[in-house]
């Protein structure tokens, strides 16, 4: 398929075909391990890789994707954190309150610096 450029933003990075995210959906459910795959690839070095995780995770997503991503956001491997932030802003909507409610209530600076990021690129995207 054709590649998608992602434009940076002060930071904040923009998958620039939504409506592209279909094509990723899968009818029958991933299974644990194919979702532990999917998460660990948030961290390819193929940039390429990386956002197909991103989109197949948002496009697939379970009650326990948003949570999952979240708990992810104080990762300390900038390129991973970056990708989850991606991955959220993917998402949008449905992701918003587990993202501010981690925004309000983390200790952790580079977590609530990647909420701020996160929320950014939600609005970005949609």
């Amino acid at each position: 398929g054709e590649e998608k450029e992602v434009e940076e933003e002060e930071g904040v990075e923009q998958i620039v075909d939504m409506d592209d995210i279909a094509r990723f959906r899968r009818d029958e459910p991933f299974t644990e391990e194919e979702m532990d795959d999917l998460y660990a690839r948030l961290n390819h070095k193929s940039t390429r890789l990386r956002q197909k995780a991103s989109l197949t995770i948002a496009a697939n997503r379970t009650e326990q994707t948003v949570p999952r991503l979240v708990s992810m956001l104080e990762l300390e491997d900038m390129q991973h954190r970056r990708q989850v932030v991606q991955t959220l802003g993917v998402i949008g909507q449905p992701a918003v309150d587990a993202v501010v409610e981690e925004l309000q209530g983390s200790t952790n600076s580079t977590a609530r610096a990647s909420c701020a990021k996160a929320l950014a690129s939600m609005v970005l995207n949609y």
